[in-house]
């Protein structure tokens, strides 16, 4: 499994806001060492997400929910990807280990790479940046 990395903080460009929005429609909440945790508010989101493996949450009332179970970290690399291409942002948050998170020690391992969209709430609603190398 990859582990954190301490590093020097590098300049990256981005582009913001590219979209802002009271709710955000689907973006990555979870990406840990064994599942990747999808929300949605459209049942259209399941003929993309579908398709790569994820199964909805049927316990799950209050919001549409995917789920993928992960085995190992070139499967994670391999789903990374597919969901940047897809558009799908990558949620952030000031602490811990958010899916953008993620997606930057796996870029700094070489495993991804490209444009990506993360997303974070901010004020009067979801802020939606595009991050590069």
């Amino acid at each position: 499994m990859i582990g954190p990395t301490y590093r020097t903080i590098t300049t990256m460009t981005f582009k913001m806001p590219v979209y802002s929005d009271e709710h955000a429609s689907l973006f990555i909440v979870a990406c840990d060492a064994d599942r990747i945790i999808i929300y949605s508010n459209a049942q259209e989101d399941a003929l993309r997400l579908l398709p790569l493996g994820f199964n909805k949450d049927e316990d799950r009332t209050d919001k549409i929910v995917y789920v993928l179970q992960l085995g190992n970290d070139a499967e994670k690399t391999k789903l990374l990807t597919a969901l940047r291409d897809l558009g799908v942002p990558f949620g952030y948050a000031p602490a811990g280990w958010p899916p953008s998170a993620v997606f930057e020690l796996f870029r700094e391992h070489g495993l991804v790479g490209g444009l990506y969209q993360q997303i974070f709430r901010g004020v009067g609603g979801f802020i939606r940046v595009t991050l590069d190398n």
